[in-house]
């Protein structure tokens, strides 16, 4: 295929430049009234009119992400390219990409056209690569490209076969996601187990590794071997069903680049642009594929990184990503620089300086987090003291707290927009599960403090019941779109667990498939019109009555439905996992804290989330609660050494060796930087106090007012 069938007639594109004037045309689109990038020599104008291969980064609040849409708009104005090409932009989640088009799409249409593509590193690497390696190899796009569906096969696969997956209690609770995560040619993390040697044929034995090793790296090659095989072909039987696992996906892609290097030439023509947001939270392989693609020897395309390392909290397990994947461009002869911007518009100077105290990654030496927002009465952070007694009072202190301070003129009743403001309680852990021991039954997380499900947090496809489809959807959504795929997500799984697959014929073989959304609506389209008319009229219905908060009726509704007509259509039987997905009563999800006010017409909404859940957020007030993660925060971090410095109250250096050994402590101090980073009024720290008594007076010397109403002492 020619080049030019794809991207257009080969030439040279005139040098594209950025304005002042075209800055201000974003301001206006972008900013509030009287808000400004400020002028040429401002940190967010110098990166807005760069158009080189860069990195950015900026601190909690400082508005890079809206630079990043400036730059955009400003481009825009530029599309289409002479040369054909286009932008490419990509973050890591959805809510990111979602916040570009809603600011952007009504200005910027084109931006949004091909050959431009918004959207997250997953969709692009599998619109690009994935995708076309799968049809390439099987003949056929796959079914579901996630983690839930590819898991769920992997637990029926063992189950049907009973194998042993653990032999030596190396691990109390072996998690199946990684306990086969073989991808990228190696095997990760994976203990001393029995596994099939073919699907449904012998068991192998794995032998232990050297000494007291759980590695992969330190078992002998053979048995290295025997466990690539068993689990390739573990692999092979769910990818047979048309489900890849996100990191799987990341095998397809690479080895389409491999068999076809000329897609990368192609990708660069395409793109001029790369710009990706938010790049401190992707994985090593989302890195090597982006640069193995568009930073390369003669790479024609631009690419900008966007983000704040010390943000890197996500990781592919549970663990916090201590040291980041996100690297600095070392090559002298292109000179490659970093871009800062140490200013945050969101915090107070108050704040600011307790949140640079928990800087990890200090490059370049400029990194500084300098707080920019005046408030007319300025606010000192609390420290509230509690003890394990009294930690179920602390949502109820925190809205104390607000009141007093809105009744002070301290706190807004409502934001520039009229809208109420944000306060939110936080913490690092949220539940225990399986984590929870006699050892630990007296330790704190989120779930011991407030009613609190990780699920309702989360915006997952499949659910573990109905109930849950109707209350755990995307609420952010202004339409009733993520209500109805939530509720056509919950049929298909009701399908899934009647093993009702649909019928497709591939290369002229008969296969199996299960039902996606639009599977599904067209499967009721065949029956007649009259069904088709009548689902669509009902699931209306339904989604109405659950986004105006009749979740209940919408519960009753939808099980009358699958009880009698889905029933009919499908040829269901209604087995045990259907019923116990439909549950006898519909059981509402306390998803957030909610209590009646002081006075009447005091109500306040203090939402609860761990620290993941709320990055990227922005807070009038913030209350962070300390939880037990093989310690407690303060436990972790607080150096008496360096209290003595008044500028923080938390360090996490020590003043002889500069040096940080403890990875806990590390962790800890990220996690903080991301909480403690979101409010722009008020932050509020509990700590318990046993942890804290003896370093009170030097909180207080550092700036905190102490709040101990809910300690020993008050009782």
């Amino acid at each position: 295929m020619q080049l030019n069938m794809l991207v257009g007639k080969e030439s040279v594109m005139k040098p594209i430049s950025i304005s002042l004037e075209d800055i201000r045309e974003a301001e206006k689109v972008l900013l509030d009234a009287g808000e400004s990038f400020g002028d040429e020599s401002s940190e967010r104008v110098q990166f807005i009119q760069n158009l080189k291969t860069c990195d950015l980064l900026a601190v909690p609040g400082s508005g890079k992400t809206t630079a990043l849409l400036a730059k955009l708009y400003c481009l825009n104005k530029h599309l289409p390219f002479e040369d054909g090409s286009g932008i490419l932009v990509l973050a890591h989640t959805n809510a990111a990409i979602d916040e570009i088009k809603e600011k952007l799409q009504p200005y910027c249409p084109r931006l949004f056209q091909y050959p431009n593509f918004i959207d997250t590193v997953q969709s692009f690497v599998n619109r690009h690569l994935t995708i076309p390696r799968f049809i390439h190899v099987k003949g056929a796009t796959p079914i579901r490209i996630d983690n839930d569906s590819y898991f769920k096969e992997l637990e029926k696969l063992l189950d049907s076969f009973s194998v042993i997956r653990e032999v030596k209690h190396l691990y109390n609770t072996p998690n199946i996601e990684w306990l086969y995560t073989y991808s990228f040619g190696q095997i990760k993390q994976t203990p001393i187990i029995r596994i099939l040697e073919k699907v449904g044929g012998d068991v192998v034995d794995i032998k232990k590794p050297k000494g007291n090793s759980k590695k992969y790296e330190d078992w002998d090659d053979n048995t290295k071997e025997k466990v690539r095989k068993c689990l390739e072909k573990v692999k092979r039987t769910i990818w047979d069903k048309g489900i890849i696992s996100y990191g799987d996906s990341y095998l397809f892609a690479f080895k389409h680049l491999d068999d076809f290097p000329e897609l990368i030439q192609l990708l660069q023509r395409r793109f001029k642009y790369v710009f990706i947001d938010e790049m401190q939270d992707l994985q090593q392989h989302q890195v090597d594929i982006i640069d193995k693609i568009f930073f390369n020897t003669g790479s024609t395309s631009v690419i900008q990184r966007i983000g704040d390392k010390n943000q890197a909290i996500y990781s592919s397990s549970k663990k916090v990503k201590v040291e980041s994947v996100w690297k600095t461009r070392e090559d002298d002869d292109k000179n490659y620089k970093d871009l800062v911007i140490s200013g945050s518009n969101r915090l107070t100077k108050e704040v600011a300086q307790i949140v640079d105290s928990l800087v990890l990654d200090r490059k370049p030496d400029t990194y500084k987090v300098i707080g920019s927002r005046v408030l007319d009465k300025p606010l000192q952070p609390i420290l509230v003291v509690f003890s394990k007694e009294k930690r179920k009072e602390l949502p109820e202190l925190f809205k104390k707290i607000i009141l007093e301070h809105q009744k002070e003129g301290k706190l807004p009743l409502e934001d520039k927009k009229g809208n109420v403001p944000k306060f939110k309680l936080i913490a690092w852990s949220g539940e225990w599960g399986d984590e929870r021991t006699e050892s630990s039954k007296d330790k704190i997380r989120l779930e011991d403090i407030v009613d609190y499900s990780k699920e309702a947090a989360g915006k997952k496809e499949f659910l573990d019941s109905l109930s849950k489809h109707l209350q755990l959807y995307d609420k952010d959504k202004r339409t009733m779109e993520a209500v109805r795929k939530s509720i056509l997500n919950a049929l298909i799984h009701i399908l899934k667990l009647e093993e009702r697959p649909y019928s497709s014929v591939i290369r002229g073989k008969d296969v199996k498939r299960y039902y996606r959304k639009s599977k599904l609506i067209e499967a009721i389209r065949m029956r007649s019109n009259e069904d088709y008319d009548f689902f669509k009229t009902e699931l209306y219905d339904w989604c109405w009555q659950t986004i105006t908060g009749n979740e209940k009726n919408a519960y009753d509704k939808i099980k009358a439905f699958v009880l009698t007509t889905f029933k009919e259509w499908f040829a269901l039987k209604l087995n045990n996992e259907t019923e116990i997905f439909l549950e006898s009563e519909f059981k509402p999800i306390q998803t957030q804290f909610v209590k009646k006010g002081l006075e009447k017409n005091d109500d306040i909404e203090i939402s609860i989330g761990t620290v993941h859940s709320v990055k990227g957020q922005t807070h009038c007030a913030t209350m962070y609660v300390e939880t037990y993660y093989y310690n407690y925060e303060t436990e972790k971090i607080i150096s008496p050494l360096y209290l003595e410095n008044h500028n923080c109250v938390i360090g996490h250096k020590d003043k002889k060796t500069g040096k940080e050994k403890d990875v806990r402590k590390k962790e800890a101090l990220k996690m903080m930087y991301v909480g403690f980073s979101r409010p722009t009024n008020l932050l509020c720290f509990a700590a318990l106090e046993e942890n804290v008594k003896e370093y009170i007076s030097k909180f207080e010397a550092a700036g905190w007012r102490i709040d101990e109403s809910l300690s020993t002492k008050s009782q």
